[in-house]
């Protein structure tokens, strides 16, 4: 909104300083309650099972912002220097860089097949069970959350197994089974 502002009031300088000066602690406050928000999306697992409401609250706060930014966002083919990138859509960014995270340190920490193994029975398997049971019930149906999380783990455990068939080399043959 700032910034759609700020946009109509280039023609007017005296206007634009006004709009400056009373903006000019809103962009990092604005960028810090932004972070707060999407550390709590990318901790939807946990906090469905620990805090389930403030997982909704966080949700329904970025459906709001979404609706707002849609509702003024300028006309296709205009110029403005107005950011009109969707909450929503960041929310599925910001979900899918935890699932790479936690995957990517389930690939590091592996040292055989045995060790994939426990990581799947450990992590994987429970962050599902839980996306069945809690996560689902603070997104809204639009999201499709279920399959969101099924796809990317899905993904994410071909690309595991396929990196780890490239070390086949370095593997014993029990490992390889």
């Amino acid at each position: 909104m700032r910034d759609l502002a700020i946009d109509k009031s280039k023609e007017n300088v005296t206007e634009l300083n006004v709009l400056n000066t009373v903006f000019r602690g809103v962009s990092p406050l604005k960028d810090e309650f932004q972070e707060i928000i999407f550390k709590h999306v990318r901790n939807s697992i946990i906090l469905s099972k620990s805090k389930p409401h403030t997982l909704k609250k966080v949700i329904n706060i970025i459906e709001a912002e979404t609706e707002a930014t849609d509702s003024i966002a300028p006309e296709p083919n205009t110029y403005s220097s107005y950011q009109t990138e969707s909450w929503r859509n960041l929310v599925f960014s910001e979900l899918i860089s935890s699932i790479e995270s936690t995957f990517n340190q389930i690939q590091a920490a592996s040292k055989s097949a045995e060790d994939v193994i426990k990581f799947l029975d450990k992590i994987i398997f429970r962050d599902l069970e839980l996306i069945a049971s809690d996560v689902i019930s603070c997104y809204p149906p639009h999201y499709d959350i279920a399959n969101f999380f099924t796809t990317q783990y899905r993904t994410h455990l071909h690309r595991l197994f396929i990196d780890f068939s490239k070390r086949t080399d370095s593997l014993s043959t029990n490992e390889i089974l």
